[in-house]
C-alpha cells in the first residue's frame, strides 16, 4: 500500500548496493510490526549508551548512542502543557507518543542513534531535532558491515518531524544509523534530537523506485570576542540620608551623602583579574550553559555567547538544575572594633529572629511563588526561573513549555575575613537613621562597612578553593551592612559596589563563576530593598556567566551613565523594583526589574507581552550609545 499526499506518490531516491536496489521513503508504509519506547521509562527515564526494547512481535532491538547516554520522553498532553517534555504534537508525532532522546545527562546531543535488529526487510521512523527551525538529516542502512545505502532528507520550512525510512526487496537490513546532519535555528545542536516509533516492513510493501531531490543548507557563522573586565553593579547613596555625628562614634568617618558620587559603570574600571579556569581539567564538571549566536538587529554584527541553564529554544526542554552554594561571609574591622555578619540577628532591620542568611533562603530568588510578569504568568517557580521564562517567552509557551531553571540551594560554614579599620582596605562610617537596635559591635545601628574590591577579590578565590567548590557550581557570597569600593576604602570616593560577579571570559566555558552580594536594609540605598540587589547580580549571572556577552553597546539609563557592550540584565533598570510578593514567613520580597535579552539585541520583542524588560518599563530596545536610553 502506498501514502499519497496531493494525488502525488511520496517516494524517495533509490541507492543501489553490489546486491540489490535499496528504495528511501519520506513517508511510512504499513508497517508489519512496530517498536515502541514506552516498554524501556516513563517521560524522564535515563537511558545508557546502549539500550535494547522489543517490537510487538518479538523482535529484539538494540539501540547504541553515539555519545554517552539518552533519555525517554513524551509528546505533551496541549491541554497540560506544562507536564509536557516534548512539544508541540505534529505529523508524525501524536500525543502520548513516547520517544527517544538524544540528549545526555550533561544536556548535550548524543547522537546519531544506532539501531541494530536481526535482518528485515524496511524500517522507518519520525524524527526532529531538539532546536526548532528546517534542519536536514541522514538516513544510512546496513547488511552487518556493508552499506546499502544512505540517504539525505531535508523537513519543512518550519522544522516539523521528518519521517526517514527504507526497503529493499528480501530481508537483508541488520542495522540503521539516524542523524541530523544540520539545524539552522538560534541555539542548536544537530546531535540532540528524538525519534518516534520504529516502524517495521516486509518485501511485499517494496516500492517501485522514484527519485527526489532533497537539499539542506548549513549556516556557518564565525564571531569575535573581545575581553572585559568584571562587570560590578553601582548604585548611589539616597540624597535624603542625613548624616549626623554620635558622639560614641567619633573615632570613625562620617558618611556625607555629599561626598558621595555615580562611579563609572564601564567594566574596565575594576582591575581584578579573571576567575582561573585552571579547575577545568577533565574530570572536572563544568557549569551547564546553552550558546547561541545571532545577528543583532540593531548593527547587522553576529554576537554569540552563552547562558546558564538549558535552551528555552529546545523543543522537550525540561528543568536544568544549577547547584547554588550560599556563603554567609563576615566582615570583621579590628582597631575600632565593628562585625558585620549575615547570619547574626538583627531584629530592629530584620524582624524578630530572623537574620540576612536566613531572610535569603526564604526569598524568592530560592523558594517559589506565583510570578507574573507583564500580565502574564510564569507559573508558580523562583523569580530567576520565571525571568528566565519570560525573557524567551513565544518560545518557552509553544515549543519549550517544560523549560525551567532549577536551583539547587545548599549554605556553606560562615566564612570570615578580617580588615584593619580606617586603612585602605577597609573602614566603617556612621550616620543617622538606622533602624538597628543592637547594642553590640555587631550589626551596629548607624554603621556601613566598606572593603576594597581589590583586597576583597583575592580573599573570595582562596576561599572557593578551600571550600572544594567546582565549577559547576555558583558560589554566592551573602553580605550584610557591607558594601565595596574600587579602591581604597578609607574615602568614599570609590563608593559603592554592591555586589558583583565573575567569569572566565569564555562564553563557552565561563570557569568558576562567582557571585557576592549584599542583602540589603532598605533605608540607605535609593532603589533598593532585601533582594534586589541579590536578584541583580544573580540574573546578570545567569545571562553572562563569563562577562563575555557582547551586544552592541548600550547605555545612559539605570546605573550606566557611559557605554558597555555586554549583557548585564539589571543595570540598566537599576533602582526599578518588580511588585512585591509576600512570602510565608510574612516578609513581602522585592526583585529588581531586569532587561530581557531582546532589549540588548534589538528586533521585536521576545519577551513576555511583547515588552523588553520583565515590569513593562521598557516598550522598546536599547538605543545606540553614546546617546543611549531606550526606544
Amino acid at each position: 500500500m502506498y501514502k499519497t499526499f496531493g494525488g502525488m506518490l511520496l517516494l524517495c531516491s533509490m541507492a543501489t548496493s553490489p546486491a540489490l536496489a535499496t528504495v528511501f521513503l519520506i513517508a511510512p508504509l504499513v508497517p508489519i510490526d512496530t517498536v515502541n519506547w514506552s516498554q524501556i521509562g516513563v517521560d524522564g527515564t535515563a537511558l545508557p549508551t546502549n539500550f535494547s526494547a522489543n517490537s510487538g512481535l518479538g523482535v529484539t532491538v538494540f539501540g547504541n548512542f553515539t555519545v554517552t547516554d539518552g533519555l525517554v520522553s513524551t509528546v505533551c498532553d496541549p491541554v497540560t502543557p506544562l507536564n509536557c517534555s516534548w512539544a508541540p504534537p505534529a505529523l508524525g508525532y501524536a500525543i502520548g507518543d513516547t520517544l527517544i532522546w538524544a540528549e545526555d545527562t550533561n544536556f548535550f546531543g548524543s547522537g546519531p542513534i544506532t539501531l541494530s535488529f536481526a535482518a528485515q526487510s524496511g524500517i522507518g521512523a519520525y524524527i526532529q531535532t531538539t532546536s526548532s527551525g528546517q534542519f536536514s538529516g541522514s538516513l544510512q542502512v546496513f547488511n552487518g558491515a556493508t552499506l546499502l545505502g544512505a540517504q539525505a532528507f531535508t523537513s519543512d520550512i518550519t522544522g516539523n518531524p521528518l519521517f526517514m525510512g527504507a526497503v529493499s526487496a528480501f530481508p537483508e537490513i541488520t542495522s540503521a544509523a539516524f542523524s541530523v546532519t544540520a539545524c539552522g535555528s538560534f541555539a542548536c545542536d544537530p546531535n540532540d534530537f528524538s525519534m518516534n516509533t520504529l516502524q517495521i516492513y516486509d518485501a511485499s510493501s517494496t516500492p517501485e523506485p522514484a527519485t527526489f531531490a532533497l537539499a539542506g543548507a548549513v549556516l556557518a557563522i564565525g564571531f569575535g570576542m573581545r575581553k572585559r573586565a568584571l562587570n560590578a553593579s553601582k548604585t548611589t547613596l539616597a540624597t535624603t540620608i542625613a548624616a549626623l555625628l554620635l558622639p560614641m562614634w567619633a573615632q570613625e568617618p562620617i558618611l556625607d551623602p555629599s561626598q558621595l558620587k555615580l562611579m563609572s559603570t564601564s567594566p574596565a574600571q575594576l582591575h581584578l583579574g579573571r576567575s582561573p579556569v585552571a579547575n577545568n581539567f577533565i574530570g572536572t564538571p563544568k557549569l551547564q550553559v546553552w550558546q547561541y549566536q545571532m545577528v543583532s538587529p540593531r548593527d547587522g554584527n553576529i554576537y554569540a555567547g552563552s547562558i546558564v541553564g538549558g535552551n528555552p529554544f529546545n523543543r522537550g526542554a525540561r528543568t536544568t538544575t544549577i547547584p547554588i552554594v550560599i556563603i554567609p561571609l563576615r566582615v570583621e574591622y579590628t582597631g575600632v572594633v565593628r562585625t558585620f555578619d549575615p547570619t547574626s540577628a538583627d531584629d530592629g532591620c530584620l524582624g524578630a529572629g530572623n537574620t540576612a542568611l536566613s531572610l535569603t533562603q526564604q526569598s524568592t530568588i530560592f523558594q517559589p511563588a506565583n510570578q507574573v510578569m507583564n500580565g502574564i504568568s510564569m507559573g508558580n517557580t523562583t523569580f530567576p526561573d520565571a525571568f528566565q521564562r519570560a525573557s524567551f517567552w513565544p518560545s518557552v509557551s509553544t515549543v519549550s513549555p517544560a523549560y525551567h531553571l532549577g536551583l539547587s540551594v545548599s549554605v556553606a560554614v560562615k566564612q570570615t575575613i578580617s580588615i584593619v579599620n580606617n586603612t585602605t582596605n577597609g573602614a566603617t562610617f556612621n550616620f543617622g537613621g538606622n533602624c538597628s537596635t543592637n547594642a553590640t559591635t555587631v550589626d551596629n545601628p548607624a554603621r556601613m562597612g566598606l572593603v576594597d574590591v581589590n583586597f576583597l577579590d583575592p580573599l573570595l578565590k582562596g576561599i572557593i578553593t578551600n571550600l572544594g567548590i567546582t565549577p559547576n557550581q555558583f558560589p554566592l557570597f551573602l553580605l550584610y551592612g557591607v558594601v565595596i569600593s574600587n579602591g581604597p576604602a578609607n574615602t568614599t570616593n570609590n563608593c559603592c559596589i554592591l555586589g558583583y560577579h565573575n567569569g572566565s571570559a569564555i562564553p563557552s566555558n565561563p570557569g568558576q563563576t562567582y557571585g557576592i552580594a549584599e542583602y540589603d536594609q532598605g533605608y540607605l540605598f535609593q532603589g533598593t530593598k532585601n533582594i534586589s540587589v541579590l536578584s541583580h547580580e544573580f540574573l546578570e549571572w545567569v545571562n553572562d556567566p563569563s562577562v563575555a556577552n557582547l551586544v552592541p553597546d548600550w547605555g545612559g539609563l539605570g546605573q550606566v551613565g557611559g557605554c558597555q557592550n555586554n549583557i548585564e540584565t539589571g543595570d540598566p533598570l537599576s533602582g526599578s523594583l518588580m511588585p512585591g510578593i509576600t512570602m510565608p514567613n510574612g516578609v513581602t520580597y522585592f526583585a529588581q526589574e531586569q532587561a530581557f535579552f531582546s532589549w540588548f539585541m534589538g528586533g521585536p520583542s521576545a519577551g513576555a507581552g511583547g515588552k523588553y524588560s520583565s515590569n513593562g518599563t521598557f516598550g522598546g530596545f536599547a538605543k545606540a550609545c553614546p546617546n543611549g536610553g531606550t526606544n
